[in-house]
């Protein structure tokens, strides 16, 4: 199993990674999609981890910061 945490993380890093956000090319934006059409988290991984489903009131929380790092930039 930990190969798939490690395999999760790595993808995960290379879409949007906070360590290099002085580097954002529009990943932001990119997370903010993805977790407003639904496909954030991913299915694979809320089907291992069922509390990790996001409610609509965490999602737009999510969203909402998101977009206030983008603009800070």
């Amino acid at each position: 199993m930990s190969w798939l945490v490690r395999t999760d993380v790595e993808e995960g890093r290379e879409m949007l990674n906070f360590s290099e956000w002085d580097r954002d090319a529009g990943e932001a934006d990119d997370a903010i999609d993805a977790i407003d059409d639904g496909s954030m988290p991913p299915s694979s991984y809320t089907r291992i981890h069922g509390d990790a489903n996001l409610t609509a009131e965490e999602a737009q929380r999510v969203i909402d910061a998101l977009a206030v790092m983008e603009n800070d930039d």
